[in-house]
């Protein structure tokens, strides 16, 4: 230890080469300040360029090696690395409660650990976020456009509407086999279909589809009017109907 009482510093150093580095305001260097002081309260810095530097936390159960713990820093390409190597999740903490938490199998839970239906850590889906009282917003504000991309490189793209019993209640449905646009009652009830030619379709499983709107089905409700079952009705709010087909 070498403090010579003219600069404001403390050096430490291991076979003539210094280690760390106190200031006089108390900031302390970790690494080779040779030639520079710390700028926080503890810094960790590598002078040769394009080299990792990494600060490591472990304990008995993690191990202690390299791979082990949990590691922040930089790598040789200066990308900023935050690296848990076990297999346990990482929790962000705001204002003494959890705000974010990151999977250890890549999944996100914004805001807290609740589910569908009831208290869950473990939800199936890759972004998971509710909040805890009132509505759930997510905003989306573009400079020009504002866009939301939902895209299936093997299937069909989908946006699904739950409830406190089912997380697939209903959904828009484009298939890209057929370029059909569906809207879906349940999982795998088609309500209404729209086809790439634009033409509309009604029904469970629209047959023919030769017209521009197409309304097919069984057991069409009983109108009180005649007592008949028709599958379009034209009335007013007094239920005064002006057509039916």
């Amino acid at each position: 230890t070498v403090d010579t009482g003219s600069d404001g510093l403390v050096r430490i150093k291991t076979e003539g080469v210094e280690r760390l580095r106190i200031t006089n305001n108390g900031n302390i260097g970790v690494g080779n300040f040779s030639s520079i002081n710390p700028a926080r309260k503890v810094h960790l810095h590598e002078a040769s360029a394009s080299t990792a530097i990494y600060a490591t936390f472990t304990n008995g159960s993690t191990g202690s090696a390299a791979n082990n713990g949990f590691t922040l820093g930089i790598d040789s390409s200066e990308h900023a690395i935050f690296n848990n190597y076990s297999n346990t999740d990482i929790i962000t903490i705001c204002n003494g409660s959890e705000r974010l938490r990151i999977k250890s199998d890549g999944r996100v839970l914004i805001a807290n650990t609740l589910g569908l239906g009831g208290a869950t850590s473990n939800p199936s889906d890759l972004l998971h976020a509710q909040s805890t009282s009132g509505e759930g917003v997510i905003k989306l504000i573009g400079a020009t456009d504002a866009k939301v991309r939902v895209q299936a490189m093997n299937g069909d793209s989908y946006i699904q509407f739950g409830d406190a019993s089912s997380d697939q209640a209903a959904a828009f449905q484009y298939d890209h086999g057929t370029d059909f646009l569906i809207f879906k009652h349940g999982s795998s009830s088609n309500r209404f279909t729209i086809d790439a030619s634009g033409r509309a379709f009604f029904g469970v499983n629209p047959q023919g589809r030769l017209c521009r709107m197409h309304i097919s089905g069984d057991n069409f409700p009983t109108v009180t009017a005649g007592g008949s079952r028709v599958p379009l009705i034209v009335s007013n709010q007094d239920a005064d109907y002006g057509l039916q087909l």
